[in-house]
């Protein structure tokens, strides 16, 4: 190794413990001054709650629309028994009207 490569090591070196422990001092810093406050909002009620509080929420009742692909079509209609309770249910027909295999397909 060269002259000028164990100078440029050695600074490196220097320049990243210096970052280090410059971090580590603002960090510790910091805990020292605002910690008891940080610690004292993290552990509100308020925010433990909203911490655990679910992301979506379940729909329950009646669906406002129903969300298929083609496949699901073409199966429910054509799986035998199951069809009775899928594409051919009366449900479906009522909101879905009866299925043409002959209507364009858009989309």
């Amino acid at each position: 190794m060269s002259k000028a490569d164990d100078i440029f090591y050695r600074q490196f070196g220097l320049i990243l413990m210096a970052l280090t422990l410059f971090t580590l001092i603002v960090f510790f810093a910091a805990r020292a001054i605002g910690g008891q406050a940080f610690e004292q909002i993290q552990n509100s009620p308020k925010a433990v709650l909203e911490r655990i509080q679910p992301f979506g929420q379940v729909r329950v009742g009646k669906p406002d629309a129903v969300v298929a692909v083609g496949d699901h079509v073409y199966w429910d209609l054509r799986a035998g028994a199951s069809a009775q309770m899928l594409g051919l249910a009366p449900d479906a027909r009522r909101i879905a009207q009866a299925f043409q295999r002959g209507a364009p397909v858009l989309g």
